[in-house]
């Protein structure tokens, strides 16, 4: 500890940023424990000034909040400076952000060229903060956000150069990136990192907590405030379809530790109550990319003033020609509005039909009473059982596969709607969090 700490005395002054010669013992004794706060109790400042006193950057330096290629005032060319810009990037650009990020993460969550190229833009805000060194990017980080709706976003992905790192470049990109969303109005932001990724420590620094297994967020409002207007529960709701721009709404809702047991079966998303999340960025771009290659569409529950997405539930052809009169069916809903499950689940099969879709196919767990009872509700046959399919906290449980045959409408009728007291029935037997 003592060479750590002649180490950093010996680099530099903390208040001048000059290197500083030897004192005397007295000196000393006071200078130590200067270094000790600057190394033990601020690691993120400390390198911050250990930059700026290799780069000539000023010890205040401010992120710059205009859009579009904005360098700090002030500073030569060679020094550091931050951008921010909305996707669609420049073809230059978005090809130069691209290379960086793929070098850094070897795979993307999401179509980073997509993101930047602006091709989700007409309903989702991509928005990049940008790090530059002598002309050369060395950072980049990434925001995603409704345009309809920005009370919640999703931070991701957040790189620095190798050659660039522990210097506090990434904390600037994040703080800059924080800043924007909460002039936008964002009320929570999550991200997706291991416990055992390094970065966690600068996400706790921006404020970010452990949520679900891999999933962080940050509150920008008080807890009980983001809840009244983003999952309190209420009457008045409808059922769209879902589009890019639901992106970090839809993400957001499948972290909710819900009494249904799985999110995405096909992909082996569960809710986080029974099982912690392992994914995160990559489910929502797997469906819609699912979607656009095989088929299929997903329908969203929104309730609130906010319109806010509290369910969903996707149909899904099956790749293969020969089964392509087929689709598998899924739904989540959050459990404030499980009387609605029902109704959102009758949508979606009665809009299969314009897919030419004559058999649904939907499984799950042989716990999972309440999706089984909305299931059987809506006319599922229930015709295989797979025993022992799933291990949840150390017990074996069986997989129950339903299957609905859908005639043309003239001949089968509207699908018969459920009456309020089996809605009322279902959010009675299993309850509502609040």
């Amino acid at each position: 500890m003592t060479n750590l700490i002649r180490s950093a005395r010996c680099r530099y002054n903390v208040d001048t940023g000059v290197p500083r010669k030897w004192e005397s013992s007295s000196d000393r004794c006071q200078q130590t424990k200067v270094s000790l706060r600057s190394v033990y109790r601020k690691p993120t400042e400390c390198r911050w000034l250990r930059l700026n006193t290799r780069l000539n950057l000023s010890k205040a330096l401010a992120v710059d909040r205009h859009y579009g290629s904005s360098e700090f005032p002030g500073h030569a060319p060679a020094d550091i400076y931050l951008t921010r810009s909305v996707a669609p990037l420049s073809p230059d650009l978005a090809w130069e952000t691209e290379c960086l990020l793929l070098k850094i993460f070897e795979y993307g969550d999401y179509s980073f060229r997509s993101a930047l190229l602006g091709r989700y833009s007409e309903t989702l805000t991509c928005t990049f903060a940008l790090a530059r060194h002598r002309n050369a990017l060395i950072g980049a980080a990434g925001c995603l956000h409704s345009r309809v709706d920005p009370t919640v976003a999703i931070l991701g992905p957040v790189g620095v150069a190798r050659e660039y790192r522990r210097n506090g470049i990434g904390a600037q990109l994040v703080h800059s990136i924080v800043d924007y969303l909460k002039k936008q109005g964002c009320m929570a932001v999550y991200l997706g990192v291991s416990r055992t990724n390094p970065a966690v420590r600068l996400y706790e620094a921006a404020g970010f907590r452990r949520y679900q297994g891999i999933v962080m967020r940050l509150l920008l409002s008080c807890k009980k405030e983001f809840w009244n207007q983003y999952f309190d529960a209420d009457p008045n709701s409808a059922i769209r379809r879902i589009a890019w721009g639901d992106f970090p709404a839809v993400q957001a809702l499948s972290t909710w530790p819900g009494v249904m047991y799985t999110v995405d079966l096909s992909r082996g998303i569960f809710s986080s109550r029974y099982c912690e999340p392992k994914r995160f960025l990559s489910v929502f771009p797997s469906m819609m990319q699912t979607f656009a290659a095989a088929g299929g569409f997903a329908n969203a529950l929104v309730a609130g003033e906010r319109r806010t997405i509290v369910g969903f539930a996707k149909v899904q052809r099956m790749p293969a020609q020969i089964q392509c009169h087929v689709a598998e069916l899924d739904l989540f809903v959050h459990d404030n509005f499980l009387a609605k499950a029902m109704e959102l689940t009758q949508t979606t099969i009665r809009q299969c039909e314009a897919l030419s879709i004559k058999r649904v196919c939907s499984a799950c767990l042989s716990c999972d009473d309440v999706k089984r009872e909305i299931l059987e509700r809506i006319g599922g046959r229930h015709v295989a059982t797979l025993p022992g399919q799933v291990l949840l906290d150390g017990e074996y449980h069986d997989l129950l596969t339903y299957q609905m045959d859908l005639a043309p409408s003239k001949e089968r009728g509207e699908i018969k709607n459920a009456s309020s007291s089996d809605d009322d029935a279902i959010t009675g037997l299993w309850g509502v969090r609040s």
